[in-house]
């Protein structure tokens, strides 16, 4: 087995491990007692208002995007031979990983001391979109051809 095929594997394995972890940090029920009364007493499917201040908001949603920009790179890297087209690719990973968000948020709805937030939907999938952007950044940087020319002397 070349050393390549050895890191594709083990580049699959480490992206499925996150994904597996981010599904349990998703859905885990709150182990703060505040939030558990709280979701006892004020439940919304997908609100789209936070009973968190203006400043605990923007910490939130930077921490959603911060944890979907990894999932985001990994899927657009996952999807590079199912779609050849950036543009393609990046729709895919985009549609996928908000699916994935918005089934998250729904079960945070059942989860004691969880709450199902829409602003948490659309921060994950600017988070994804931001990963399969910069991986295309970087891959078209890594695959870009040389622009050096060779010059080969004659004989």
């Amino acid at each position: 087995m070349g050393s390549s095929t050895r890191l594709g594997r083990m580049a699959r394995l480490a992206g499925i491990l996150y994904i597996v972890a981010l599904t349990v940090a998703l859905v885990v029920p709150s182990g703060d007692p505040h939030m558990v009364r709280r979701w006892l007493t004020q439940r919304h499917w997908l609100a789209l208002h936070s009973q968190l201040s203006t400043w605990r908001l923007i910490k939130d949603i930077v921490i959603n995007v911060l944890l979907f920009v990894p999932a985001g790179a990994w899927v657009a890297w996952e999807l590079r031979r199912r779609f050849t087209s950036p543009v393609a690719r990046l729709t895919a990973t985009i549609v996928a990983l908000a699916a994935y968000s918005f089934v998250a948020e729904s079960i945070q709805y059942f989860v004691p001391g969880r709450v199902s937030s829409i602003v948490d939907v659309v921060a994950n999938t600017a988070g994804a979109a931001l990963g399969a952007l910069l991986l295309a950044g970087v891959h078209g940087w890594v695959a870009r051809p040389s622009t050096r020319r060779v010059v080969v002397p004659m004989r």
